[in-house]
């Protein structure tokens, strides 16, 4: 249905004041949250009539869909490869895939509290879960759609049939470390903080094993990639070990 042409102002004015109240509504349900919001709270904080609020949209329900789609499309925006032009998955995709998910994390943490609006409001209407699960096909068709153009590029890109359901539970596991490290950070246990730049490098180092990486075999199973960082590294500290006994011993 194609909404009357007073919600899409055509005079700067009309723009202005629209503007206004998405800012304020931005603010208030990043403050308040989604359903302790009132389109009241959104007026007072635009400083705007009741009635010029309904000119523009119809309910709460209508601007906090603005809202969220706007932050949808700057978050999408924020991990494209155009974003860092010198890089592509097919020359260098652990540093392209690095840039993409530290400039959706930076962009995330900056509206943190709107996101948890965001949570909020998925748990108590399914309008919203349905533009997550939106959102996230966006992602994954644009980022499949990549890899298949890299392929032939890239010899150590795996490619099989899982490939839809992997870059799937990549983009879930993402968004998921996102809310509990940046959205609810003041509930973790670490100690110091991690920087965002270490939460980019972890998701990276996922992403680029599940992906890129050869995939050796353990009784009959792929080797989790942070599995082989572990052997490694124990690895290297025996290694380390039995050089130091020969040191001790020759003396």
């Amino acid at each position: 249905m194609m909404e009357p042409a007073a919600l899409h102002p055509r005079t700067p004015k009309g723009r202005n004041t629209r503007e206004r109240l998405l800012s304020a509504a931005r603010q208030v349900f990043g403050r308040q949250g989604y359903t302790e919001a009132r389109v009241l709270d959104i007026v007072e904080e635009a400083g705007i009539s009741l009635g010029a609020f309904y000119r523009y949209f119809r309910n709460k329900d209508h601007i906090f869909e603005n809202v969220i789609q706007n932050l949808d499309d700057d978050l999408y925006q924020a991990t494209r490869s155009e974003r860092a032009p010198a890089l592509a998955l097919h020359l260098d995709p652990y540093q392209t895939m690095f840039v993409a998910n530290r400039n959706y994390l930076v962009l995330y943490e900056r509206h943190a509290d709107l996101m948890r609006a965001f949570h909020e409001a998925r748990s108590v209407d399914t309008r919203y879960l349905k533009t997550t699960l939106q959102a996230r096909l966006r992602f994954r068709e644009r980022f499949v759609h990549r890899l298949h153009e890299t392929a032939p590029e890239q010899r150590t890109f795996v490619f099989d049939d899982a490939l839809t359901l992997k870059v799937d539970a990549l983009i879930n596991m993402t968004e998921h470390c996102a809310y509990v490290w940046l959205a609810q950070r003041s509930h973790t246990t670490y100690d110091p903080q991690p920087s965002v730049e270490s939460f980019a490098r972890t998701i990276t180092d996922i992403w680029y094993g599940a992906l890129f990486r050869p995939q050796p075999v353990m009784n009959g199973g792929p080797v989790p990639a942070v599995v082989l960082t572990e052997v490694t590294r124990a690895g290297r500290g025996r290694a380390r070990s039995r050089e130091h006994s020969r040191v001790l011993s020759s003396d």
